[in-house]
């Protein structure tokens, strides 16, 4: 092995030694000047240095020129490469300048809701209790049945002229009436992006939720409100239920896509809501005695005095002595004393144009102008006036215009099943 590698070394260094004897041997270079000739011997080592150095000269030049125009391709290039890299940085800034202000902006959006929400909740909270404290007595009243084998019942009260009386006041009418059934409503990949927007989902979902439970509620007090026999439009006193010359298509408000219209929409809803419960707080839902049995109801009836038709403008609760008598709601006492048929009577405004009649007291617990809550004690049962015996004659009335009680008590029911 090591002989074939000396064999090859020496064939290639006499190849090279051949090759440099055959282009590079003595060369004369002859000069002839004013007669006299001269020459430079140009040694093989001289020449084969000249070349060398030429050759070294050119390459030079040449990566040098290469190098001078593809270089000034490559700066070119490069500052090409750095403008776009500012022009991209340009735009991420603003595009995260963009996304903070987004942020902020729905940040800021959510809170403004969420206040909002808050708001509405504390004041259903406050409606709905107000509205549990204003009807909870009537659940400790109780209905008993008439006495049997004691003769007549106990009724009386002032007789009216059936050609006078109001339609509404001369139909019979049984012991409790027919409630109406109430009516039941049924990515980006920003961390802080995708937290806001969920929690403006849940925002949504929440105000959706509000909304179905704040119509169905709406609707369940209506419903109560027409039990009594009153228009809601009437009783309002706005044009909210008014649905004449209006139209349009309906849209859900889980379907509105502006969060504002959704809020203002509710609002107005629990506005409504509001002045429902406002109106039921000053409604007379609390039966006015905590025992009793109808002894005589709304309506025609015939005169337990004259035995012919004639029309009652109250209901007669039969019960005990000197049984406490209550307000059906709070107000103020208008008068108390004597009235004709009606014997000693309390009269009671709760306002919103809603009035309470107590006849046939026995004795008074109140004095003219004095301010009641429901169901405080305002007098005891008697047989004062008019009267066949111990029994009191209860009248409701709304704007002067006479309603049947026992519809106010199965409102009641209604709303305290809300």
């Amino acid at each position: 092995m090591t002989l074939r590698v000396k064999t090859t070394w020496k064939r290639i260094r006499d190849r090279l030694i051949e090759f440099y004897d055959h282009h590079f041997p003595e060369r004369q270079v002859y000069f002839r000047s004013r007669g006299t000739v001269r020459f430079v011997a140009l040694s093989p080592r001289f020449q084969f240095m000249s070349i060398s150095i030429a050759f070294g000269a050119m390459l030079w030049v040449g990566i040098a020129s290469a190098s001078l125009i593809f270089g000034n391709e490559i700066i070119e290039h490069k500052e090409k490469q750095i403008a776009d890299l500012r022009d991209i940085r340009s735009d991420l800034h603003s595009q995260l300048v963009r996304l903070q202000d987004d942020l902020i902006e729905r940040a800021e959006t959510l809170q403004e809701r969420q206040a909002v929400l808050d708001q509405m909740l504390d004041r259903s909270d406050v409606m709905f209790g107000s509205l549990e404290d204003q009807i909870t007595p009537a659940t400790e009243t109780a209905e008993t049945a008439a006495p049997e084998g004691e003769g007549p019942l106990p009724v009386g009260g002032p007789e009216s002229d059936l050609e006078t009386a109001p339609a509404e006041a001369l139909e019979p009418t049984s012991d409790a009436v027919e409630a109406k059934p109430d009516d039941t409503a049924p990515e980006g990949h920003d961390p802080l992006a995708d937290e806001l927007g969920a929690l403006e989902e849940i925002q949504l979902e929440l105000l959706g939720r509000f909304h179905r439970q704040v119509e169905q509620t709406i609707a369940q007090l209506e419903n109560a409100l027409e039990v009594t026999g009153l228009d809601v439009a009437d009783v309002l006193g706005d044009q909210q239920n008014d649905t004449s010359n209006q139209g349009g298509p309906m849209v859900p408000i889980d379907e509105l896509s502006d969060s504002v219209d959704a809020l203002n929409v509710l609002s107005a809803k629990v506005e409504r809501l509001e002045t429902l419960e406002q109106l039921f707080i000053s409604m007379p839902l609390l039966v006015p005695v905590d025992s009793y049995y109808v002894s005589s109801h709304f309506g025609g009836r015939k005169d337990p005095f004259t035995n012919k038709w004639s029309a009652h403008h109250g209901v007669d609760l039969g019960g005990g002595w000197k049984a406490p008598v209550r307000a059906g709601a709070a107000g103020t006492v208008t008068s108390v004393g004597w009235s004709g048929p009606y014997g000693r009577l309390i009269e009671v405004d709760h306002g919103n144009g809603f009035v309470t009649r107590y006849g046939h007291l026995r004795e008074f617990l109140v004095k003219e102008g004095q301010v009641v809550q429901t169901g405080d004690k305002i007098g005891l049962m008697g047989s004062s006036g008019r009267s066949t015996g111990t029994h009191l004659h209860y009248e409701i009335r709304f704007d002067g215009a006479p309603l049947n009680p026992i519809n106010f008590f199965e409102a009641a029911k209604h709303v305290q099943a809300i």
